[in-house]
């Protein structure tokens, strides 16, 4: 992480546990915050809490984007084992029902 940087605020918004741990390399400063000071500072200061969703967006989409890589490249390397991802069966034979629909309407 870079300085500036923060962690821990999933707990924070939903109350649920922690679902990963941070640890330092090197000396840092921490500032630990509670619920309910963190909720007054998305009431008192908007633009702090528009750039913690900007976060949390960029944060969810780069996982997105990796599980959507690793899911291709199981596709293209292992297609038994594609066909044993829970629903990809199911999305597969949609796909080839459609193709079919599609060639008797043609």
């Amino acid at each position: 992480m870079e300085q500036g940087n923060y962690f821990g605020e999933f707990s924070l918004l939903d109350e649920a546990p922690r679902s990963m741990s941070v640890s330092a390399v090197e000396e840092v400063h921490l500032v630990k915050i509670s619920r309910e000071l963190f909720f007054e500072l998305f009431q008192s200061q908007p633009e702090v809490g528009k750039k913690i969703i900007s976060a949390l967006t960029r944060r969810l989409r780069s996982q997105n984007e990796s599980i959507v890589r690793q899911l291709r490249t199981v596709k293209r390397n292992s297609p038994s084992l594609w066909m044993n991802v829970p629903g990809i069966a199911i999305c597969e034979m949609k796909k080839s029902l459609r193709r079919i629909a599609r060639l008797r309407i043609m």
